[in-house]
């Protein structure tokens, strides 16, 4: 049992490591990093070209029309 005690005390390597490369920041262009771990990408570039999309198809729709 004084074992398992002064264990429960002790830090955890693994749990250091990981805040350690947290606090460093993670590398994007690293292979290593598995995919889908990237930041989140703003929202404004595909609102901007589903507009130009949509403009482009009424554009067409006036020219078929004409």
């Amino acid at each position: 049992m004084s074992e398992k005690a002064s264990n429960d005390g002790a830090a955890h390597p693994e749990e250091d490591s990981v805040s350690e490369a947290e606090k460093r920041g993670v590398d994007w262009n690293d292979p290593a990093v598995p995919v889908g771990n990237a930041p989140p990408m703003p929202r404004w570039p595909l609102a901007v070209l589903g507009v130009a999309w949509l403009g482009w198809l009424v554009f067409l729709a006036v020219m078929l029309a004409a």
